[in-house]
């Protein structure tokens, strides 16, 4: 049915910050799917991206391209 279907992607909805890799069977949490650090996971991301050239991600689960920083001059 559409509720049950609705139901079960709510669930296994793979939120800003976490990644899902292909194959998962539980809910992404930020204990064991974070975004690492250096990288950043947008809503529904299978692979975390890298920050853009000359920048970084200092903290794990980051959700947007906007929270890399400049790296330091030197």
């Amino acid at each position: 049915t559409t509720t049950a279907t609705a139901t079960m992607l709510a669930s296994l909805r793979c939120e800003p910050g976490t990644y899902c890799p292909a194959g998962m069977a539980a809910r992404p949490d930020f204990v064991s799917n974070p975004c690492p650090a250096g990288q950043y996971c947008v809503e529904a991301a299978p692979v975390p991206q890298n920050c853009p050239v000359g920048t970084y991600n200092p903290s794990t689960g980051r959700g947007a391209e906007s929270e890399c920083v400049d790296c330091p001059a030197g």
